[in-house]
């Protein structure tokens, strides 16, 4: 499995990206986040987190790629973490 992980001044990008046909998250709210991480499972699937202080909270669970979403954000990953 490889995370992802987008900080700073690319979290809004990466989230706009990620949620852009979901209206349950605004920019208002990604520029909050003080971390956002994609999971990627080997098969393809992935999921989203938001990582906070002392905590993580799921925002989208797992699921196919199928708009190939995972690409895109390739110009916004701060960090890649392989487990």
């Amino acid at each position: 499995m490889k995370r992802l992980i987008f900080i700073g001044r690319h979290i809004v990008p990466a989230a706009q990206l990620l949620f852009e046909n979901d209206d349950r998250y605004t920019p208002q709210q990604y520029a909050k986040w003080p971390e956002l991480e994609v999971t990627v499972h080997e098969d393809g699937r992935y999921a989203v987190w938001v990582n906070l202080i002392d905590d993580a909270e799921l925002l989208r669970d797992t699921r196919r790629d199928t708009t190939h979403v995972v690409e895109r954000l390739a110009p916004y990953v701060d960090e890649i973490i392989e487990d």
